[in-house]
């Protein structure tokens, strides 16, 4: 993942199967942030061991191609049959007042995002105030994605302050619970940082590190088959053509919830480094074990609808340095775009 919480998947070798009991749900940890040996102070070590050499250069590798990736000039969002008509569907407002890496703006990153949605006949703007009970008054749908508070807009180190003020989270809340639908996408550290306090207001806790596969650093894939892809209505989709059979992440951070449905479970294999400093991992990064923790869940808080996904990249489509692909447009995020129209077709298509 790059600065803009992305991969370079050239450094990545084939997937490793998931193991039948990869779905399972582990006890709940604390949320790790200003102080990465908080909770159950765990320490890296020997999981990295002979190979963190191997570890070490991708992560460089990541580090250095970071800033290269681009979005993908070949993606074109694949819906034979869209939603609505051109313009003809739901307004979607896309959340771009918090340092939002993931916006409608030109030349983002994130721009194969709002393709899709316009491509399915959904309608986008962007939503640039603080807020508040006024400015969420005509909003049905709203995406937040990624927001960072202003002391890591360059500076992608602990701590990680809330990115919304203590006001803003209380209208937000408000809002789902009086009807409102959100998206909500937080990626690793910083982002999932950033993004705590809203979360616990809805009972989510995250993790403030990155979630990898220390044996491989490959793209996480969730399917039926290991049911790490939870079976939903979301997942199951309505009509023919609609259901998805795996999806892939791209790193990203990890959740809990008792209150949210699953929908991305992560397997035995992933650990959350927890760095002070954004992909600066050594072999004396700590490790936290987040089996049966989240990718992927969504929740009906009060009247409204609530979706959370932990790797914004998923629903990008980007291009590495090397030419390599990251996000819906790879082999293993090809139903990517289906799980993302899924998404919107439930947060938006019900009585209100």
């Amino acid at each position: 993942m790059s600065s803009q919480g992305l991969h370079c998947p050239s450094t990545r070798r084939e997937p490793t199967p998931l193991p039948e009991a990869a779905h399972r749900p582990k006890p709940r940890l604390a949320v790790l942030d200003a102080n990465p040996w908080a909770g159950s102070r765990l320490l890296a070590g020997a999981a990295i061991g002979a190979r963190w050499g191997l570890a070490a250069i991708a992560v460089l590798a990541l580090g250095a191609c970071a800033k290269l990736q681009r979005v993908d000039p070949a993606f074109r969002p694949s819906i034979p049959n869209p939603r609505y008509s051109q313009d003809g569907g739901p307004l979607v407002w896309i959340d771009q007042g918090h340092n939002n890496v993931v916006s409608s703006a030109e030349g983002s990153r994130y721009a194969p995002f709002v393709s899709s949605l316009r491509a399915d006949g959904y309608r986008v703007r962007p939503l640039v105030a603080p807020f508040t009970k006024d400015v969420l008054a005509p909003v049905r749908v709203l995406v937040i994605g990624n927001a960072l508070h202003s002391r890591n807009v360059k500076e992608w180190s602990l701590p990680t302050p809330s990115a919304f003020t203590a006001e803003e989270i209380r209208a937000v809340h408000s809002w789902v619970i009086e009807g409102g639908s959100l998206l909500l996408l937080a990626d690793h550290m910083p982002f999932s940082g950033a993004a705590a306090d809203l979360g616990a207001a809805f009972g989510l806790e995250f993790v403030n590190g990155l979630v990898e596969d220390p044996e491989n650093w490959d793209a996480a894939v969730f399917d039926r088959l290991t049911g790490t892809l939870v079976d939903h209505p979301i997942t199951r989709g309505w009509e023919s053509g609609e259901g998805v059979r795996a999806v892939a992440t791209f790193d990203g951070a990890a959740f809990m919830s008792l209150r949210a449905e699953a929908l991305l479970v992560l397997g035995d294999q992933y650990v959350s480094y927890q760095t002070t400093v954004a992909w600066k991992i050594d072999a004396h990064t700590p490790q936290l074990p987040v089996a049966g923790w989240l990718q992927g869940a969504v929740a009906e808080p009060g009247r409204g609808r609530l979706a959370v996904f932990a790797d914004a990249t998923m629903f990008s489509a980007q291009v590495a340095p090397d030419g390599s692909r990251i996000g819906m447009n790879t082999p293993e995020g090809a139903e990517n775009l289906q799980l993302l129209r899924n998404v919107l077709r439930w947060l938006t298509e019900r009585s209100r």
